[in-house]
């Protein structure tokens, strides 16, 4: 299934309204002026096909990486295809999610809104990923999350301002767990983050098709224990199938990676 979410994008060049599209498993992408980009979190998309595109022409700002690598080893010298990943730009992206009013048992349309700029790294902006070009280092673009935010009709709550979305719902979660309960694959008790870590806005592992064996998963040892080697569907975190249930109410609002599961 392709789910689309509304975005605002502007650059230098562009201020245009996009739709930012993804089908399960698969990265986000979109489209400008007929270039396709596609990335893993909304502040790292790379140039689809390169190949493509006379890359001089193209009127957006890139960053390229990628090309010969010698590792101080010359006699094994290598090459690797160079990658060119979308800067300097702005996105405003709206997610829709559902959210319960604890009140009456109502589900309500509701939906996050994302803001982030990317904008020159400087000498004071930490950078803990090196890359290179052709073997010499290059920084990338800093991104500062100006918005994450849950809008439940005229209530606007304000999440933590970072592109890790268990934290930033977590936040939200926290404020909001007396009032309404968010449902999504981050708040449902059979899906849960990777125990080998994962992207920011990163897949989600669902084992819905295995509820007896996923709900014996207390911490990171019985995962392994019990799930470890079951087959599981990917899923974003915001998304919502007819599957959901919530966890144990008496561990919530914690995450999915961190919350007891009710046996």
């Amino acid at each position: 299934m392709m789910i689309t979410y509304k975005a605002h994008y502007k650059d230098e060049l562009h201020d245009l309204d996009i739709d930012i599209t993804h089908e399960k498993g698969k990265a986000l992408t979109f489209t400008i002026d007929g270039v396709r980009f596609k990335g893993d979190n909304f502040d790292h998309f790379k140039l689809e096909s390169p190949g493509k595109y006379s890359l001089d022409d193209l009127p957006f700002r890139l960053f390229k990486t990628g090309g010969k690598v010698n590792d101080e080893k010359p006699e094994i010298e290598t090459a690797h295809k160079y990658t060119y990943t979308l800067q300097r730009y702005s996105l405003e992206v709206t997610i829709p999610v559902t959210v319960m009013r604890i009140s009456d048992s109502r589900n309500m349309d509701a939906f996050i809104r994302l803001k982030v700029k990317l904008r020159e790294r400087n000498e004071n902006d930490r950078n803990n990923i090196i890359y290179r070009c052709d073997g010499v280092r290059v920084f990338p673009d800093a991104s500062d999350v100006e918005d994450f935010s849950l809008h439940i009709g005229d209530e606007i709550i304000n999440g933590q301002k970072t592109l890790y979305f268990e934290n930033a719902l977590k936040s939200i979660n926290s404020q909001i767990k007396d009032t309404y309960e968010l449902k999504c694959c981050l708040t449902c008790q059979y899906s849960d983050c990777s125990p080998y870590g994962n992207d920011g806005f990163g897949y989600m592992l669902c084992y819905k098709n295995h509820k007896n064996e996923y709900l014996k998963v207390n911490d990171k040892d019985s995962f392994f224990e019990y799930v470890e080697d079951l087959d599981f569907e990917f899923e974003y975190e915001t998304n919502l199938c007819k599957e959901f249930a919530p966890p144990h109410p008496l561990t919530r609002p914690l995450s999915s990676r961190q919350r007891k599961k009710q046996k």
